[in-house]
């Protein structure tokens, strides 16, 4: 991704897509009902546009190609862009003022993360699959390196959330036997379904990067450990046979999800209250999943008893 930029390189770069752009936009506005919307849509965008190319052209003559700040102006001029749906634009400007930022800033900052979504956002809209998941990577890549910043934490949610995603439609059929060359393990079916344990290193990633502050982000975190024990939940229900023994690593593993799930919730108020029990009747549940019939029916009479004393009575029954 990364371009070596200049001033006459940007200036060719953006008029070579704005050229392929305008293909495009000329052969979709050719049916008469669009080219009315069509120009009125260029014009809007022009009115925008033209006041920050000219402004990038002014502070690239007075401070170079390489001033810190073209990176606000880059950044304006592809937003406009994209709102615009001209996305092959805004992946030519949108990645030099990522560029800039790299370079005026550092390889590694987290600051970077809106711009490398934002350029997600347009690759994908123009097909560039292979590029998004690039980025995507470099993404968790400025996450790591800002663990303890808890702006990381949403980047390793979202991506925990599409591993979670693929992994049930894995579950549901939903990605077909694909022929593959090498390894069975590169095969679309088996990467979705390695994807519930990528997702629970996510998860804890997140949670890690919202320890400093565990009073502060008790919210979050109880959210992060509600997703994170379904993973175990999904993979448990669609096993072939759910009890394989007293030892079963699957359940002990599950089993400290759930009951740090229980941790996060309290019983200060009524609405705590009943917050509080849909935890114990999850950690209930998954007793019941592996046939420890005894320990679920303790914790449901438990939560039984706890709603009693709170007079929640609309959650009792």
């Amino acid at each position: 991704m990364a371009r070596v930029p200049g001033q006459h390189w940007f200036k060719a770069w953006l008029a070579a897509a704005a050229f392929a752009a305008a293909g495009g936009a000329a052969a979709e506005a050719d049916a008469p009902g669009t080219k009315n919307a069509a120009a009125d849509s260029a014009d809007d965008l022009t009115t925008i546009t033209e006041p920050l190319l000219s402004g990038i052209a002014e502070e690239e003559a007075r401070n170079g190609p390489y001033s810190a700040d073209l990176i606000g102006l880059l950044t304006s001029l592809g937003l406009a862009y994209q709102e615009h749906d001209e996305n092959v634009l805004a992946v030519a400007v949108l990645d030099r003022a990522l560029y800039l930022k790299r370079v005026n800033e550092g390889l590694f900052g987290i600051e970077q993360a809106p711009l490398v979504k934002r350029l997600i956002e347009s690759e994908l809209a123009i097909g560039q699959t292979a590029t998004a998941e690039e980025l995507r990577a470099r993404l968790l890549d400025l996450a790591r390196h800002n663990r303890g910043d808890e702006r990381s934490a949403a980047i390793f949610r979202e991506a925990a959330e599409r591993e979670v995603g693929e992994y049930e439609r894995y579950l549901r059929g939903e990605i077909p036997a694909t022929l593959t060359i090498g390894s069975i393990a590169d095969s679309p079916q088996a990467i979705a379904a390695g994807g519930v344990w990528r997702a629970r290193r996510l998860y804890n990633e997140a949670i890690w990067g919202l320890m400093s502050n565990p009073r502060e982000n008790k919210a979050e975190l109880a959210e992060l450990e509600e997703e994170f024990a379904r993973t175990y939940y999904l993979e448990a229900s669609n096993r072939s046979r759910y009890y394989v023994g007293v030892d079963d690593p699957l359940y002990g593993l599950g089993l400290g999800s759930y009951q740090r799930r229980v941790g996060y919730t309290g019983v200060g108020s009524s609405i705590e209250a009943v917050d509080y029990a849909r935890a114990l009747i999850e950690l209930a549940d998954w007793s019941l999943l592996f046939s420890r019939n005894g320990t679920a029916v303790k914790r449901y009479a438990q939560v039984y008893s706890m709603l009693v004393e709170q007079q929640v009575s609309a959650s009792i029954e």
